[in-house]
């Protein structure tokens, strides 16, 4: 029977939500690329708790808003580990024990039931979320080129002074991205980005400004998604005799009007078959909200009404949203764990997770036979069960 590599396997065409669930795997267990295969080895030794972390983690960092997205999660998971068992007999308790299974699925209900029981109809669905995710991050990888878009708005202005006009392929696609990643992370209006500026791009600082008064810190990717898109720009206008003050602008150095959404939003189109980047409005104000930002600040940066933000608030705090969200924070222990008191002086075993104090008479280093390196262990629990030989300190 052939053996089962992660590092080939995560390289397949995989749902997102497995590709979620391996990341989680690398950082639990500190693998990189670097390291060269995963051990299999780690399947085995996951635990219900380690699982639920996983949940989490997809929930946290994807972001899923949705209970049938999670409720998704939950059965792409169960289906990788019965793969694992019955194409490579990599086997885990928890999947062959009924009393251990059951107990994964409550603990993973009780987190799912936090998520909204329906995904509304005006607020992009967790779907859309991942398709557009990655059919950007696709058309990055494969499809883009600036030599290819630089070359494309030669040729348009050629065509144009022979009247002959051609279309820079793939500009309007690139071009989109950078609106769409904006109204995803910051919950823009449609009509604010549009109109943004020139001036109110601090790209030294990676600082945007609204309203000529809230300032948007900008990430690494949209500062550098946006550094060659200024590029670009230059390049466009250098074919035009009049400058332009809007900061999106048309590969014929015209601004886009507030009735262009199908060019503005070009690669939401191609991706999930709409333009209505409000999907996306919606979906981050109830995030944005649920993370405290204040509702009069977001009703600025949205350009949506008090009343519809007040109403997504009243919708996020639900008496069953809010006591669900209770039950989570107060009775989940991998996140009580987190916020664990220690003491000056002291140091958390690997092993068995005790606070011992930070002197070498209380600490023995183990060499394990399964990897042959040496590890720090409190003396009480000395590697737990592991099989190891003890060393001289």
């Amino acid at each position: 029977m052939k053996d089962f590599n992660l590092e080939e396997y995560k390289n397949t065409k995989i749902n997102k939500k497995i590709r979620a669930f391996i990341e989680y795997l690398y950082e639990k267990f500190g693998v990189s690329d670097d390291d060269g295969e995963f051990d299999n080895e780690y399947f085995s030794l996951l635990s219900v708790d380690d699982l639920i972390e996983s949940l989490n983690y997809y929930i946290e960092n994807y972001p899923v808003n949705a209970q049938i997205t999670g409720d998704n999660y939950i059965s792409f998971v169960t289906r990788f580990f019965k793969m694992l068992m019955d194409d490579y007999e990599i086997k885990n308790e928890i999947f062959m024990d009924i009393g251990l299974k059951n107990q994964f699925f409550i603990k993973a209900k009780k987190i799912i039931s936090s998520l909204k029981e329906t995904e509304n109809k005006s607020c992009a669905t967790d779907e859309q979320y991942e398709k557009l995710n990655e059919g950007i991050n696709d058309f990055l990888r494969n499809n883009f080129s600036v030599d290819t878009i630089y070359d494309g708005i030669q040729n348009y202005n050629d065509g144009f002074k022979a009247g002959a006009i051609k279309k820079p392929k793939n500009y309007y696609r690139f071009v989109s991205i950078i609106p769409i990643k904006l109204i995803m992370k910051f919950a823009l209006g449609n009509s604010i980005v549009i109109s943004l500026k020139l001036e109110d791009l601090d790209i030294e600082n990676g600082v945007l400004t609204i309203d000529s008064a809230i300032r948007l810190p900008l990430d690494e990717e949209l500062i550098g998604l946006l550094k060659m898109y200024l590029e670009i720009r230059k390049y466009v206008l250098s074919f035009c005799t009049a400058q332009e003050s809007k900061l999106f602008i048309k590969y014929n150095g015209e601004p886009y009007s507030n009735k262009e959404y199908d060019v503005f939003f070009k690669i939401m189109k191609d991706c999930i078959g709409t333009q209505s980047a409000d999907l996306f409005v919606i979906r981050r104000i109830s995030e944005l909200l649920d993370k405290g930002l204040d509702m009069f600040t977001i009703a600025r940066l949205s350009d949506k009404s008090n009343e519809m933000c007040m109403k997504l608030l009243e919708d996020n705090n639900s008496n069953t949203m809010v006591n669900a969200k209770i039950e989570k924070i107060f009775n989940d222990r991998t996140i009580n764990e987190k916020f664990r008191v220690k003491k000056k002086g002291y140091l958390e075993c690997p092993y068995c997770g005790n606070n011992v104090e930070a002197i070498s008479e209380e600490w023995v280093l183990v060499q394990f036979k399964k990897d042959g390196k040496k590890h720090l262990a409190c003396k009480k629990c000395r590697g737990e069960n592991e099989e190891f030989s003890i060393q001289n300190i």
